[in-house]
């Protein structure tokens, strides 16, 4: 296991990635990253850093992703959203083709492991508020503010 820093705007992301791709994303180290090489420059910081400056608005490094199967459909689903747009849980249930599931899909948002680079702060309420986000909703405003997205406080 590797892990490399960006610091950006007061807060520090730990990026945590072995030889098959990103394993998770956190804002504060944990004990994972105790065993884990630092690597001062990745793809994964590389690209980070991009989106912060908006020079990419799309990741494309590889992802090592551990979860169920229907986990791994909702955070492909996910991916699909563009920068600046928000999608809705009922939206990414139908996309997913299981359009009753929106409680399952939400439980499975707040499972993903790398949040920005499978961007669940780009789901938000079907009213326009803002939900749960497992980092705390100040992150998830700061990252929807970031991208221009409109939301209901």
């Amino acid at each position: 296991m590797y892990y490399s820093i960006v610091n950006w705007q007061n807060r520090v992301y730990y990026l945590l990635f072995d030889e098959q791709g990103l394993c998770s994303v956190d804002i504060e180290k944990t004990s994972s990253y105790q065993q884990a090489i630092y690597n001062e420059e990745s793809i994964y910081q590389k690209q980070l850093i991009e989106y912060f400056t908006k020079k990419r608005k799309q990741f494309d490094c590889p992802l090592h992703l551990k979860g169920t199967s229907f986990q791994q459909e909702v955070w492909q689903a996910l991916q699909k959203i563009p920068f600046g747009q928000a999608k809705t849980y009922q939206d990414i249930a139908e996309t997913i083709q299981r359009p009753k599931s929106c409680r399952a899909v939400g439980g499975a948002i707040g499972s993903n492991p790398v949040f920005i680079f499978v961007p669940c702060h780009r789901v938000i309420g079907k009213s326009g508020h803002l939900t749960g986000f497992s980092l705390g909703l100040d992150l998830k405003k700061e990252l929807l503010d970031f991208e221009g997205i409109k939301y209901k406080e």
